[in-house]
C-alpha cells in the first residue's frame, strides 16, 4: 500500500448531549465493492459485528444513542449498511472509525477481540481498493498542524507506518513493544510506555480538562462529556477527581486511545519518520464536525506543548539508549 498521512479522528458514538450523531456521508468516489470484500466481509465478518458491535451499532433504541451502522438488526444487511458510510471505508485502512475506537480501551463497547483485529483490517485494505489511483483524503498540511503534508508525511498527520499487517498487536494494553521499534505500532506502544503520571500531572494535563465549550448555547467544562464512560470517551476527567485521573492517564498511554495526543509522519517508503504531537486537543474545537465549538485557551495549548517537549524527551532517549521504557516506572502511584 502506498503510503498516505491520516486525518485526527473523533469518537463515532457520543452521548446526545453532548454531540450529534454523524449521518452516513455521501462518497465522493463510489465503484462498489469487490466480490472479494463482500464475500470476505460476509464469512469472516459478520459474526464478529453481531458479537462485538451489534448490541449498540444495529439498534436505535440502545442507552448510548450510538449511530446504526449496521443497520437494522438483519445480519444480511449488514454489509450494505455499513459500505454505505464512506467515513468507514477509506483509502487508508488506518483512517477508519472501526480501526480507532474498535480498538480503543475507553470505547465503552469495548474492543474488538484481539484475534479479530487482523481480520477487521484484513477486510479494509480490501476495500481500500476501490480508491485505487485516487489521492487520500489528507487536508493540506498548512491549514492545521495535526495533518499530514503529502507522501513524506511531515507535518503532525498519521501514515500506515511499515511491518506487519497493520492489525497486529492492536487493542493490546501497554507494554514492551517490539524494540527498536519498527512499525507505527511499536512506536506508539513505546510512547505509552513511556508516558509517565509525574509528567502528565506536573505539565498540568488534567486541568485542560477545564476547557469550556459551546453545547447547545451553553458553556460547558470538557470533563462534563469526556468523564463518561457511557461516551466512551472518559480521558478527560474533572481535575479535582484524583483516582478519575489516575484511570484517565492509564487510558490514555494504550492503543488506540494516545492517538489523541500522538501522531507518526512516513518517510516516501512508508516506514515511520518520527512522531509528532496530533494536537487533536487544540484543534477539534475549530473542525466543523460534530464536535462542540471551543478555542482552546492559551495556557491549555502551553500545556500541551510542555508535556510533548518533556514526554518526547523520554521516548528519545529511550531510543537513543536502547533500552525500552519500563511502563511501570511511569504508573501512578496507589
Amino acid at each position: 500500500m502506498r503510503p498516505h498521512v491520516m486525518v485526527s479522528l473523533f469518537a463515532v458514538a457520543v452521548a446526545a448531549a453532548c454531540a450529534t450523531a454523524p449521518t452516513p456521508p455521501t462518497p465522493d468516489i463510489d465503484p462498489g465493492p469487490t466480490s472479494e470484500a463482500e464475500q470476505y466481509f460476509t464469512e469472516q465478518l459478520v459474526p464478529v459485528f453481531e458479537q462485538s458491535c451489534s448490541s449498540c451499532h444495529a439498534n436505535a433504541s440502545d442507552s448510548y444513542g450510538a449511530p446504526d451502522f449496521l443497520g437494522g438488526g438483519a445480519t444480511d444487511k449488514y454489509y450494505d449498511t455499513i459500505a454505505g458510510w464512506a467515513n468507514f471505508l477509506q483509502c487508508d485502512p488506518t483512517l477508519s472509525p472501526l480501526m480507532t475506537k474498535g480498538s480503543d480501551p475507553t470505547h465503552p463497547g469495548a474492543s474488538f477481540a484481539t484475534v479479530d483485529v487482523p481480520k477487521v483490517f484484513q477486510w479494509l485494505e480490501i476495500e481500500s481498493e476501490r480508491f485505487a489511483g485516487e489521492p487520500c483524503n489528507a487536508p493540506d498540511p498548512t491549514t492545521s498542524a495535526s495533518t499530514g503534508g503529502g507522501s513524506s508525511g511531515e507535518g503532525g498527520g498519521m501514515g500506515t507506518g511499515g511491518g506487519g499487517t497493520g492489525g497486529e498487536g492492536a487493542g493490546d494494553p501497554v507494554g514492551t513493544p517490539g524494540f527498536p521499534p519498527v512499525s507505527y505500532m511499536e512506536h506508539m506502544q513505546l510512547f505509552g510506555a513511556c508516558m509517565t503520571y509525574d509528567i502528565w500531572v506536573n505539565t498540568g494535563m488534567p486541568l485542560v480538562a477545564n476547557q469550556q465549550a459551546t453545547v447547545q448555547d451553553n458553556n460547558t467544562e470538557c470533563y462534563n462529556c469526556h468523564s463518561n464512560p457511557n461516551t466512551g470517551l472518559n480521558h478527560m476527567p474533572d481535575p479535582d477527581n484524583i483516582e478519575a485521573v489516575k484511570d484517565a492517564f492509564q487510558n490514555m498511554r494504550e492503543m488506540f486511545a494516545v492517538m489523541n495526543l500522538v501522531r507518526w509522519t512516513v518517510n516516501p517508503d512508508g516506514s515511520v519518520k518520527e512522531l509528532v504531537p496530533s494536537w487533536l486537543w487544540r484543534d477539534a474545537g475549530q473542525s466543523g464536525s460534530a464536535h462542540p465549538p471551543y478555542t482552546l485557551q492559551d495556557q491549555y495549548v502551553q500545556t500541551l506543548q510542555n508535556w510533548w517537549d518533556q514526554q518526547k524527551l523520554r521516548y528519545d532517549e529511550s531510543i537513543a539508549a536502547g533500552i525500552p521504557c519500563d511502563p511501570a516506572a511511569g504508573d501512578p502511584p496507589p
